[in-house]
């Protein structure tokens, strides 16, 4: 009996083993894509179109997690609590509600881009950009409540196929209307739109076995969901205000440069990603099991193996660029380098919310979150009038401290008796 449990633990662990590999191929290959298809497109675009590509991409952090309204999140938490029979009513419910919420909500930030152009009076155009940004997003919806039912029934070998699929999909996309078309920035947006559209297809058909939808999943959904989501358009003033700041000083070559660098390091932010995403059952699992010293143990793990990317890109990044932007565009290799450090701050941050999502304190990181934010856009305001695009770059990377040290000092101050208890626990477990 004790070696056949050794036996299944063995397997176990290198079926885990091999899971893992399975999504940082899929993370590496997606990277690889992108960074293949940047020295050609570099040879059609100009600074202009960097810019206006990373203007309009900038709302994503604000719209992008209302439309999702972190359904993915629920469904994540709930995988693990539930039947088989319950799972199936459970995925098709939040994928339903996935799509009438996001097609609410796209004619809702429409209505709200367009408002916020006016009153700012932005020097770029509002139309074809946002209606091409806000539709990438609605038909992305449903792609990422499947990307999150692959992992957690742990079907690593679809999730490859699905993740290089889709990099090249939108590498053939993006190289088909900008290099062959010339269609520059509207071309590289249209290209993340189409893509978008193809997988919003196959993800649906994927998904929804019959229309069914439990309104006790409903209510439970948006109960749940409401804190994570709007906490998650504040990630806004860490991952998107700064670009809508820096157009403000009407220097297109210098946010050309940004977003470009703003790209380059969030190629990076995809090994982070796989990282959290590779992990994140085994937190929740973790949580839901009341093993605290085990939660522990996969954080430390993500933030350490997340460094070792970010340090090779910090040693190569001016050669790196050279070669991706074939030299048109090298000088953004200051600001990636900077930028690169974000993903290391932004993963511990990431990694300190999920916990507490996975123990139900959605409200807390909606709290913490909401000053956290107005204390970001102050910082940002400062870094900015006084270093330009340098001082945006280093106050993405200290955003994220800032961040977390209010999350932590909430926590200290009204979780006080649960804060003790687990960490005595988890004390306890690392002596031995």
């Amino acid at each position: 009996m004790i070696a056949k449990s050794i036996i299944c633990k063995i397997k176990s662990k290198k079926h885990l083993a091999w899971n893992v590999s399975y999504y940082f191929l899929a993370s590496v290959i997606g990277a690889v894509v992108q960074l293949l298809m940047s020295p050609f497109l570099a040879l059609k675009m100009e600074h202009y179109d960097y810019a206006i590509v990373g203007y309009f991409s900038s709302f994503n952090a604000l719209v992008s997690p209302l439309m999702l309204f972190s359904l993915g999140a629920y469904y994540s938490r709930n995988f693990f609590r539930v039947d088989l029979e319950t799972r199936e009513v459970m995925r098709n419910t939040v994928t339903i509600l996935s799509l009438s919420l996001s097609f609410i909500l796209s004619v809702v930030s429409l209505g709200g881009l367009y408002v916020y152009f006016r009153i700012a009076n932005v020097s770029f155009p509002f139309a074809p950009y946002a209606f091409i940004t806000i539709s990438g997003l609605f038909f992305n919806s449903v792609y990422t409540i499947m990307v999150v039912d692959l992992k957690m029934n742990r079907k690593a070998k679809k999730y490859l196929f699905v993740h290089v699929s889709h990099a090249i999909c939108s590498a053939i996309f993006a190289l088909l209307l900008v290099i062959i078309f010339g269609l520059g920035g509207f071309g590289r947006m249209f290209a993340t739109m189409l893509t978008s559209l193809v997988f919003f297809i196959y993800s649906a058909s994927s998904l929804i076995t019959r229309f069914q939808i439990n309104w006790m999943h409903v209510r439970e959904a948006i109960k749940f969901c409401w804190p994570l989501a709007a906490a998650a358009m504040l990630g806004y003033f860490t991952s998107g205000m700064d670009r809508a700041m820096l157009e403000r000083l009407q220097n297109v070559t210098d946010l050309g440069l940004y977003s470009i660098a703003t790209r380059i390091a969030g190629y990076l932010s995809m090994f982070s990603l796989a990282l959290g995403q590779t992990f994140q059952p085994d937190i929740y699992k973790a949580i839901a099991e009341k093993n605290i010293y085990k939660t522990f143990i996969v954080i430390v793990t993500i933030s350490v193996l997340g460094l070792v990317p970010i340090g090779l890109f910090m040693i190569f990044a001016n050669p790196l660029i050279s070669v991706l932007t074939f030299g048109r565009f090298t000088a953004a290799a200051g600001y990636a380098q900077i930028l690169s450090l974000k993903n290391f701050t932004m993963s511990l941050y990431h990694s300190l919310c999920g916990v507490l999502e996975g123990y139900g304190y959605t409200k807390t990181v909606l709290f913490t979150r909401l000053f956290g934010s107005i204390a970001v856009f102050f910082l940002l305001s400062y870094m900015i009038d006084r270093f330009g695009f340098s001082g945006a770059a280093w106050g993405q990377v200290l955003s994220f401290i800032m961040m977390a040290v209010i999350t932590l000092t909430y926590l200290v101050l009204f979780h006080n008796n649960q804060l003790l208890r687990h960490s005595r626990v988890l004390i306890k477990r690392l002596k031995k």
